[in-house]
Parts: structure tokens; C-alpha cells; sequence
């Protein structure tokens, strides 16, 4: 039982570890990495933490595979948060089962930093506790 207790700290980080290698790998090829051009920006009203917020949104015109396509992003944000400008290319990441549903490109490193850090911190304590004591 001993052995067990000492082992989990181990196994946690293992776990953190492959979940930070895990996203990484999502992120990069769970998506086609395309350039579009921002055609609009649609607004929505809504209810965020009691305050009505104005969320936005770009309105994309981009081509997959020699098909035109041209939507909304799934992804609503916070007007004045990202800058979007018509006219302008912007990165996206299109769903590789239906090319018409897409989201702005986002760096999403730091989670996936943290998470591979907090592993392997873990698991160097747990070595220097067991190794100290």
C-alpha cells in the first residue's frame, strides 16, 4: 500500500504530462489551418456575468480543397477583444468533417505549457521527497 501512495504523485504527472502532449496534438491536427478574409462582422447581444455584452464574431470567405466557402465563426467574442477588420486575412482552423464550421486561430499554448510543467514539476518533487526522506 506504501508503494501505491508513493506512486500516484508519479502517476498524476504522467497523466498532466500526456494531457499537455494530448491538446498539443489536437490543436495541430485535429483541424485544417487555413487563411481567410474577413467579409463582416456579426454582432449578437448578450448577457454575460449580469451585463449585457455586445459579442462579435467574423464573417469569413475561405476555400478548402477548391470549394468557395464563406460563414460565421462558431466562436463569438467580446466586441473590442480580437481585432477584426473587413478586408483583412485573418487564420482559422476549419473542422476537417464539415469545412463549413471554423474558428479564429488562437495560440492556446499556455494551457498546454502549464499542464506539461505542472507534470513535470510533480514528478520531480515526489523523486527529491522520496529520495529525501
Amino acid at each position: 500500500m506504501e508503494r501505491f501512495v508513493s506512486a500516484v504523485p508519479f502517476i498524476l504527472g504522467i497523466i498532466l504530462i500526456l494531457a499537455g502532449f494530448g491538446r498539443t496534438a489536437y490543436r495541430i491536427k485535429g483541424a485544417l489551418h487555413i487563411q481567410g478574409t474577413v467579409t463582416d462582422i456579426a454582432k449578437t447581444p448578450k448577457k454575460y456575468a449580469r451585463v449585457k455584452t455586445t459579442f462579435e464574431a467574423p464573417v469569413v470567405k475561405y476555400s478548402v480543397k477548391g470549394n468557395e466557402y464563406s460563414g460565421v465563426s462558431r466562436k463569438f467574442y467580446p466586441e473590442g477583444v480580437m481585432n477584426f477588420k473587413k478586408g483583412k486575412p485573418i487564420e482559422i482552423r476549419v473542422s476537417r468533417r464539415n469545412h463549413r464550421h471554423f474558428v479564429p486561430e488562437e495560440s492556446g499554448r499556455t494551457p498546454e505549457k502549464l499542464l506539461i510543467v505542472c507534470g513535470v514539476f510533480m514528478i520531480i518533487a515526489n523523486a527529491v521527497i522520496l529520495w529525501r526522506y
